[in-house]
């Protein structure tokens, strides 16, 4: 199983038991979590190992230990405590959203905890600094992400109106959501869920719903739901069925700066005559990588496959539109012109009254 999963299957456990104080058998958990009884027995002593109190009661149930928060403040390493700083400046749009405010928590407690330790960091901070990579501001989404956590951890359906980006108007949705996905790239968050209205696992940007609301229906989740692997073949984050070898020229000066990047687990880069770079990709041919294409502007070709490349000419086309003069009317021989007299538009002096006065005299 790849470490991703067990990492996922671990920490969907540990939820488990924050959420059940009382504990659970270890046979509900099973069940809960569609694995086997081995497998929770298992994921249970990784959870002890690695310092939380898993503690079995008389009733044969599983549990957190009552005390076991206070259990938890750990010595850290100053360059530790650099990392969490870090941490938190990457989350500083978050910092008012369930997520934001429980690391907010978390750094308070253990630096908090670690004394003159975290006094070091004014110079460590000299090493590092970071600019928060979110386009969106996410305050004025507080409610909406707080309702969506509700509901990924519930396993409650949603329902909500959305606005697509390419629709005039909005729809209403019922969805089932699985995860939260933050892409560095577009610099936003999304949920994955199950949209009830297109019968698929469709992907959302969070910033676009509005009157978000939990239902009291409840759905099962899918018991191995891996985002990345779900979006193994998207440019981005969104999917279309249209998976393609995608092959482009990059020109200098930018043929450095693509070169540079990994833009996909399928990139190939080979260098061409004069600097350039011709680069592959295996991957959906969606919107995502037109818009990426044309912000290279003149400086790269779509070699293939040929509706992608007809599709930038056409976007090119249009765009130089928008830059030329209108072009002047033509006229047929049998339009009449109204030529203006020769002084039209000419700016004439004032008359003196004396020299009116000669004129009319001749």
């Amino acid at each position: 199983m790849p470490r991703g999963d067990q990492v996922t299957r671990i920490y969907q456990l540990l939820m488990e038991l924050v959420r059940s104080p009382r504990g659970v058998p270890a046979q509900v958990l099973a069940e809960r979590r569609g694995i086997r009884l081995r497998t929770v027995y298992r994921d249970l002593e990784a959870l002890r190992r690695v310092g939380f109190p898993i503690e079995r009661t008389a009733q044969g149930r599983w549990r957190l230990a009552e005390d076991w928060q206070a259990q938890l403040p750990f010595p850290l390493q100053a360059e530790e405590i650099l990392a969490l700083h870090t941490a938190r400046d990457f989350l500083r749009p978050l910092r008012s959203t369930p997520l934001g405010r429980a690391f907010d928590q978390l750094y308070a407690r253990l630096v908090g905890g670690n004394g003159p330790q975290g006094e070091l960091f004014p110079y460590y901070r000299a090493l590092l600094q970071t600019r928060s990579a979110f386009a969106v501001d996410y305050r004025p989404h507080l409610p909406k992400l707080e309702t969506l956590c509700a509901g990924i951890q519930q396993y409650r359906t949603v329902r909500a109106v959305y606005w697509g980006l390419n629709r005039p108007e909005p729809t209403m949705r019922e969805l089932d959501p699985y995860r939260l996905y933050f892409d560095p790239t577009l610099e936003g968050l999304y949920l994955f869920a199950w949209c009830h209205l297109r019968k698929a696992i469709r992907v959302f940007a969070v910033h676009r719903f509005e009157n978000v609301r939990l239902t009291n229906q409840t759905f099962s989740p899918p018991l191995e739901f891996d985002a990345n692997a779900f979006l193994r073949d998207a440019f981005r984050v969104w999917r279309e069925a249209n998976v393609q070898t995608v092959r482009f020229r990059v020109h200098p000066p930018l043929a450095r700066w693509v070169a540079e990047r990994q833009l996909h687990a399928s990139q190939q880069i080979r260098r061409v005559d004069r600097g350039a770079v011709e680069v592959e990709l295996t991957v959906e041919a969606s919107e995502e990588i037109k818009r990426f294409l044309l912000q290279l502007g003149a400086y790269v070709e779509v070699l293939s496959p040929e509706g992608l490349r007809s599709a930038i000419a056409n976007e090119l086309q249009l765009a130089l539109r928008r830059y030329l003069p209108p072009p002047k009317e033509s006229l047929s021989p049998g339009d009449k012109v109204t030529l203006p007299s020769p002084s039209a538009g000419l700016n004439k002096a004032p008359v003196r009254a004396g020299a009116r006065r000669q004129r009319e005299a001749r």
